[in-house]
């Protein structure tokens, strides 16, 4: 590659503007020693003191947002014009009135291996249509040679030149908007997944790094009543609320892995994990919630057991105490998280598991995602108990899990740290928040306020003490105006903030996908909401590849950018992956997942290149072992390495083409070389193949089964009867 004189002039043109006299990043030594040496600039993440500096308007948190998005910029992953052009976007909401059609173009400048064209288009409504017209279109465009225009940009289509990439030597994009008829988007969109190219990074993880899989107690042990096991949440939510969940499924059996443990060892043996992340199920070890009524014992058995047979197969267990499932006699007593006195009884939960497994665990998590278990929980009423609270459940509960989470730690800082020298954190999930325009203060700021209202809620606390300033302002400033005589968001006391700051050995990061941010005015009165207090609108760029299914889209480089959020807003802390997975729907079951396959690719590259930035992150979770049940979505998505057969009473696992390609990764720690790469690729669909023949004699093996159970002991036992009724009559009748 030949940058040459365009890429030491931009640089030199940077550097002046910014006051100083830096050497140009591209012609020293790359901090990814596996990529060419020198390299477009959007490829390459410079070191904090070389970072980009944020416009001076913005604010501490937001210079964090807009250093994240610059630092880990990479554009081959992205789709076109995914950088900062709104015009590439979709509303969540069609409009039935006219629409705008924008159409666009976009060549790569400075480059050295000639030019890459890309197009794209997507159906706006007439006022975004025309807000983005006012921001990205200057009043006078700068003159442009007619050479230069893209074809069909005339007068009547009011073109103008996007220059908001040309300060980083990136792209220039023209941009035109024309009426169209109709409400639909662009039907004809193929989704593709991304090529290998000079962004994807060959290397290896640091040594010791973790692999691992992960699952939960409620969504894969099934056995919901069985050994002293009392009724969770989830339990009553999938028996008595018909409607929550696709199709009225409940986990009643699931993939029955509380029978069938030895199996899935055997399972994580064959993907040769270094760990397993588990959850134990809260009322099966005290079936009321809380402990002074009774222990289980059969309970503590069964995890006790499981824990030290994951040891004896030299399988870590990463311990999740609280996934979900809350005892449902405390949600009829007390109203579950709503009710402070939550946070006694989780700690004496807590300290159970710490009595009785703790000498074998030595990684902890308190709670699972409770960004879900607040907002879904006691704001939508999506999951269980299915309360609708709005614009006060979720922050009660949130508050309360916070409180919950910092008792647990002082408690195993106190009593059981020295002895058992184990680590307890946390595991917080959320999207990457990406700002539609980098260069506008208004989507940095809104970007900033979705990353703040999703991770910052939980790990604000724990890590400064209280919440986001962002929260109290916009929650405060919107009860104000609802007319409320105080803030709907809880406050910490002085004490309590000082109790709660730094309770936190390792922060887990769950991630999946990523959305444009921007900004969208909720009026107060809409009323209270979680997402009217945001004021933001998400958006989904049309050319992301959604894998088959709605959730997740596949968006590596958000991964990369959230991986360094994490280690600028909270000062680099120990970090471990603890979901990151893709599902596939009901009417896509098949073991040659190459989505899946695509997915770990990209994201676990993402990942590489965020420790190489320097991102402490010590340990990846794929989410998960097996299908299970997915919470509201019952069974119609599968998340699994291995295909479970749930209308087969005893649920065979079959592994899926991933499970080989996943197991390449961990053995060689990485990604060594392209050949390699590509020929795991090829391994695994091979293998898969066999597999599938396997699964398709699956019916007919169920028949055999169905006539070995059935059938044949029904027709011995009519035989014997007959032989008797026989016997019978030839002896009445010698007599």
């Amino acid at each position: 590659m030949n940058h040459g004189r365009n890429c030491s002039q931009t640089w030199r043109q940077e550097s002046a503007a910014a006051g100083t006299n830096r050497k140009c990043p591209f012609h020293a030594p790359s901090p990814l020693a596996g990529l060419p040496l020198c390299l477009p600039r959007s490829a390459f993440r410079p070191s904090p003191r070389l970072a980009l500096r944020p416009p001076p308007s913005l604010g501490k948190q937001s210079r964090a947002v807009a250093a994240a998005a610059a630092a880990a910029r990479a554009p081959e992953p992205r789709s076109p014009g995914a950088g900062n052009d709104t015009a590439f976007l979709r509303t969540g909401a069609s409009s039935a009135r006219r629409q705008w059609k924008v159409q666009t173009r976009a060549w790569t400048i400075g480059r050295g291996r000639g030019t890459r064209q890309v197009k794209g288009q997507v159906v706006l409504s007439a006022s975004r249509a025309k807000d983005i017209s006012q921001h990205l279109c200057p009043p006078s465009p700068p003159p442009t040679p007619p050479s230069e225009r893209p074809k069909g940009a005339d007068g009547k289509d009011r073109p103008c030149r996007i220059q908001a990439l040309n300060k980083y030597g990136l792209s220039s994009y023209w941009v035109s908007l024309r009426p169209v008829l109709g409400a639909g988007g662009d039907t004809d969109q193929r989704k593709h997944f991304p090529r290998d190219d000079a962004s994807f990074y060959y290397g290896t993880f640091p040594p010791g790094f973790s692999w691992g899989v992960g699952s939960s107690a409620y969504q894969t042990e099934g056995a919901w009543d069985q050994d002293g096991k009392g009724p969770s949440i989830w339990d009553t939510f999938t028996h008595r609320q018909k409607g929550r969940v696709f199709m009225n499924q409940t986990a009643d059996s699931s993939c029955e892995s509380y029978y069938k443990t030895q199996d899935d060892i055997k399972l994580l043996k064959e993907l040769n994990v270094s760990h397993y992340r588990i959850s134990i199920s809260w009322p099966r070890l005290i079936p009321t919630g809380v402990k002074a009524d009774y222990v289980n014992g059969k309970g503590v058995k069964f995890y006790s057991d499981f824990i030290n047979t994951l040891l004896e197969n030299d399988i870590t267990p990463i311990v999740t105490l609280y996934h979900w499932d809350l005892p449902q006699m405390l949600q009829v007593k007390f109203g579950g998280w709503q009710n402070v006195s939550m946070v006694t009884y989780f700690n004496d939960y807590a300290n159970l598991c710490f009595e009785k497994f703790g000498d074998q665990v030595k990684h902890w998590i308190t709670f699972s995602d409770p960004w879900s278990v607040a907002k879904e929980g006691y704001e939508t009423g999506r999951h269980a108990p299915g309360l609708k609270l709005r614009g006060t459940g979720a922050y009660t509960a949130a508050h309360h899990i916070i409180k919950s989470h910092a008792k647990v730690w002082h408690s195993y800082d106190k009593i059981w740290r020295k002895k058992q020298q184990g680590l307890v954190g946390i595991s917080l999930t959320c999207n990457w928040g990406e700002p539609v325009d980098i260069t506008n203060p208004k989507d940095i700021e809104a970007a900033e306020r979705y990353m703040q209202f999703c991770l910052g809620w939980f790990a604000n606390p724990i890590c400064a003490g209280d919440y986001p300033q962002v929260m109290k302002d916009y929650i405060g400033r919107k009860s104000t105006e609802q007319g409320l005589g105080m803030s709907r968001l809880p406050v910490f006391s002085i004490h309590e903030k000082n109790y709660i700051k730094g309770t936190f050995d390792f922060l887990g990061l769950g991630h999946f996908t990523t959305r444009y941010i921007t900004e969208k005015n909720h009026p107060a009165r809409q009323g209270p909401s979680y997402q009217n207090d945001r004021d933001i609108a998400e958006l989904v760029d049309p050319n992301w590849s959604d894998l088959g299914c709605n959730w997740p889209h596949l968006v590596p480089w958000g991964f990369r950018r959230l991986l360094n959020f994490v280690q600028t807003q909270y000062g680099n802390p120990l970090v471990y992956v603890t979901e990151n997975g893709v599902s596939e729907k009901l009417n896509h079951i098949q073991l040659c997942d190459e989505w899946r396959i695509q997915y770990l690719k990209g994201y676990i590259n993402e990942m590489l290149k965020a420790i190489k930035d320097g991102v402490n992150v010590k340990g990846y979770t794929s989410w998960s072992l097996l299908d299970k049940f997915e919470w509201e979505n019952g069974y119609s998505y599968r998340y699994g390495f291995f295909y479970v057969e749930f209308n087969n009473r005893n649920k065979p696992r079959y592994p899926k083409a991933s499970v080989q390609y996943y197991k390449n990764i961990i053995s060689a720690n990485g990604f060594p070389n392209p050949i390699e790469v590509e020929r795991w690729y090829s391994i695994a669909t091979e293998t898969c193949s066999t597999t599938n023949q396997i699964l398709a004699a699956e019916p007919l093996l169920h028949h055999m089964q169905m006539v070995t159970e059935i059938v044949v002991p029904t027709v011995c036992t009519l035989c014997i009867l007959l032989s008797a009724v026989l016997l019978t009559f030839l002896l009445r009748r010698q007599s």
